[in-house]
């Protein structure tokens, strides 16, 4: 399930929900009933915590590859 949430695809989905769903919000919002607009409003909601979600993905855990290369230790 975690492939999922970090595949490109399914990211660039997610985005192109969000700005679609904002630009129908923007523009269509005087003919959405209320129920459509809470609709559209908890899935924007949801995509909203799914970029926070991958910002703090990125920032924890982002490069995890060290400065330099190992050096074995000395033997006592």
């Amino acid at each position: 399930m975690l492939e999922l949430l970090f595949h490109p695809v399914f990211v660039i989905f997610t985005i192109l929900l969000f700005l679609g769903l904002v630009l129908l919000l923007l523009f269509k919002r005087k003919s959405l009933s209320a129920v459509q607009k809470l609709i559209v409003g908890i899935v924007i909601g949801i995509c909203l915590l799914y970029f926070a979600f991958l910002l703090w993905s990125i920032v924890g855990f982002g490069n995890a590859r060290p400065s330099r290369a190992p050096v074995p230790m000395p033997n006592v």
